[in-house]
């Protein structure tokens, strides 16, 4: 039902791993994040809950453990820690498991960016373990939130044959939260007065004036489709900044990618963001890729179809603009 590899991280706790793809395996058509009889809180139990706590417990390097005091990765869809926000009122109860399991999410990648700022430089093994491990959780939580079941119970007792999706998490141009999302209790009160918007975060509401929603516009389709393309290949389970993907279309047969930070969503959407706004495409992340393969730059202007000297002035350009795209993609220059 869902594909393991697309989930796992190279570098997660073996039995971790072992637990995650014996889960997967079980999983059915049924199961869903709310079902009592199909439940999937029962195999995650059964098949990944004291592996996971085992890490948590051994991992001898530093992070911010109360972070996940409580935490118990079979209940995350059922409640939350002791710190988290007032729960917004009239979700319906795949909403509410969906609710929980993000502010757990939120958690789990705190810890591992803890971890991974509190170890040294190169890092141990045992940190690229325990911080794989949480990339794993993340992914885990992420794949399994999307599930619908075929029919989801209201707050009012009412029975919707249908998962009701009234808005989006995130918005349609970049990493940041939707209006409506981040508005808490407001957004049901008061949403048609306020005008939040179910599609954009208020950096891109069309109905602003000063928004960046025209200027950014234009890059939607490429963001989608780079989203698209981190997701189905697994890019946040690679290491490093940067890597060049085989790709028949490009001249150089590579195309440049950026890597998440983690498999965070608002990491990846970074990520994808970073690269469609960085300038990189065409003829500069070409002749990167030509120059990454080690080819000469009278060879890479043969290849490109333009001067030498253009080859030249393409690349002094494009490093900068790399580099800008690498602190972008970690949230380390504005958007």
């Amino acid at each position: 039902m869902l594909n393991p590899d697309l989930i796992l991280f190279d570098d997660t706790d073996k039995q971790v791993a072992a637990g995650v793809r014996r889960c997967l395996a079980r999983l059915t058509p049924k199961h869903s994040v709310t079902s009592r009889r199909y439940a999937i809180s029962t195999l995650i139990k059964e098949e990944i809950d004291d592996h996971l706590a085992r890490v948590l417990a051994t991992y001898s390097g530093g992070w911010s453990w109360p972070l996940l005091d409580g935490f118990q990765l079979s209940r995350a869809w059922l409640t939350t820690s002791q710190s988290a926000p007032a729960e917004p009122e009239g979700m319906t109860s795949l909403e509410r498991a969906v609710w929980c399991a993000d502010l757990w999410r939120a958690q789990v990648h705190k810890a591992a960016r803890s971890a991974r700022a509190k170890a040294p430089k190169p890092s141990p093994r045992a940190c690229e373990t325990f911080c794989s491990t949480l990339d794993t959780v993340m992914a885990l939580i992420d794949a399994l939130s999307a599930i619908r079941p075929h029919h989801t119970h209201g707050p009012d007792g009412s029975i919707a044959l249908k998962a009701k999706g009234q808005h989006a998490q995130y918005c349609e141009l970049c990493w940041r939260e939707t209006e409506h999302y981040t508005a808490g209790p407001l957004r049901d009160a008061e949403d048609q007065r306020l005008g939040f918007s179910r599609r954009f975060c208020n950096e891109h509401n069309p109905q602003s004036a000063a928004s960046n929603y025209r200027r950014d516009l234009k890059f939607k389709e490429a963001f989608a489709n780079e989203l698209k393309f981190i997701r189905e290949n697994g890019l946040a389970r690679k290491k490093g900044s940067v890597v060049f993907l085989p790709d028949a279309r490009e001249p150089s047969g590579m195309a440049l990618h950026l890597v998440p930070a983690s498999a965070h969503q608002e990491d990846v959407r970074r990520a994808a963001y970073a690269l469609v706004h960085s300038g990189l495409q065409g003829t500069a992340s070409q002749c990167l890729a030509f120059e990454w393969q080690g080819l000469p730059v009278p060879q890479i202007a043969a290849h490109l179809g333009i001067t030498a000297r253009a080859v030249r002035l393409a690349i002094a350009r494009a490093h900068p603009k790399l580099k800008q795209a690498e602190l972008a993609r970690v949230g380390g220059m504005p958007g």
